[in-house]
């Protein structure tokens, strides 16, 4: 990993409003871990299994529109 790419992910763990359920994501992520036939990581089926945890972030960090300006989203950066 790059270190911009460290970074983004330890901004999004320390966010006050929302990096506990990125931790949960993460959690989902690195415990159910699904590998293609070449031994890397499969994002599409591991994210799958993980959607839910994916899905409130994502709500806690954009709102339900997405990332509207308005009602104090977006509450993280990515």
């Amino acid at each position: 990993m790059t270190e911009d790419q460290i970074t983004a992910c330890n901004n999004k763990l320390n966010n006050p409003a929302c990096g506990g359920l990125y931790n949960d994501y993460l959690g989902c992520f690195q415990s159910h871990q699904a590998c293609t036939s070449s031994g890397t990581t499969d994002e599409t089926v591991t994210n799958g299994t993980c959607g839910d945890q994916y899905a409130k972030w994502q709500h806690c960090c954009y709102g339900t529109d997405g990332g509207v300006a308005d009602g104090g989203f977006p509450q993280c950066g990515q």
